[in-house]
C-alpha cells in the first residue's frame, strides 16, 4: 500500500484485480449466464479465452463502474457498484 494513504489509483487497481480473478465451477453453476458473457467478452481474443471465466463475467451487462458506497454492516467495508450503461 501507499505509505501516504489509499489513493484512487489504489482502489481502482484492487477493483480491476478483483473482477479479473478466475471463478470456480460452483460459481459458474450458480450463474448460468456467465458462460454467455464470457464467450461474448473473449470471442476476439484467444489469449483471454484461454484464461477462462472470470468475475467480470458474473456482472453480465453491468460492466461500467458506477461508484462505491459504504457498507451498512461494517465501517471498514465498501460496496462497488456497476451498471449496464453510462
Amino acid at each position: 500500500m501507499n505509505p501516504r494513504g489509499i489513493t484512487v489509483y489504489d482502489v481502482l487497481v484492487k477493483i480491476r484485480e478483483a473482477v479479473n480473478r478466475s471463478i470456480s465451477p460452483q460459481e459458474i453453476a450458480a450463474n448460468p449466464a456467465a458462460p454467455d458473457y464470457f464467450r461474448a467478452r473473449t470471442s476476439a481474443d484467444p489469449r483471454e479465452y484461454a484464461q477462462g471465466v472470470k468475475r467480470i463475467d458474473l456482472l453480465g451487462q453491468h460492466v461500467f463502474f458506477a461508484g462505491l458506497s459504504p457498507s451498512r454492516e461494517s465501517s471498514n467495508c465498501w460496496h462497488a457498484h456497476f451498471c449496464a450503461n453510462v
